[in-house]
């Protein structure tokens, strides 16, 4: 019931796309994911260089 609703089912069997895809004004958004931030990434890469999780690799 759950994919009629969202749209989240294969209704053309050629092309392999799903009702949400060929009628997306008919079904709700999908929620998008959020990423992180780019100050989070750096700070988690620092971390887990601190911690040896991650060794620090010289580019010459």
């Amino acid at each position: 019931a759950e994919a009629i609703r969202t749209g989240d089912i294969v209704v053309d069997q050629e092309s392999g796309k799903k009702a949400n895809e060929l009628f997306p004004g008919r079904y709700p958004a999908k929620p998008v994911a959020q990423g992180k931030t780019r100050e989070q990434v750096k700070t988690e890469l620092a971390e887990a260089v601190r911690t040896g999780q991650m060794p620090l690799v010289s580019t010459y």
